[in-house]
């Protein structure tokens, strides 16, 4: 399996849908005709025409990635700044919204 590291810059805002579109478009660009891969190797279904459910599936597999890799950096963030459930009780208490008709204090 290959990882696969996309950077844009902060200003470029994109769907999990289009980076998926993005991913697939450029694995098809890698397989043309010229240089099609052995029948063995991982790029190999990327060298045939798909069906439906097979793009659907490999979407399901490329959202489940970025799901899991959110997940690590969250808990990167969670351990590097020593917060506890606790913590998150107290975010789930705080109040930062200001009531309608009324001034900020």
């Amino acid at each position: 399996m290959k990882t696969i590291t996309v950077l844009l810059p902060d200003s470029v805002e994109l769907s999990e849908a289009q980076i998926q579109d993005l991913v697939l478009a450029k694995i098809a660009e890698q397989c043309t005709a010229a240089a099609l891969p052995p029948a063995g190797s991982p790029a190999a279904p990327f060298a045939r025409t798909m069906s439906a459910e097979e793009e659907a599936d490999i979407r399901q597999l490329i959202g489940l990635y970025y799901a899991e890799r959110a997940a690590d950096l969250v808990d990167q963030q969670w351990d590097a700044k020593g917060w506890t459930p606790e913590t998150m009780h107290q975010w789930v208490r705080e109040h930062l919204r200001t009531a309608h008709g009324r001034q900020a204090a």
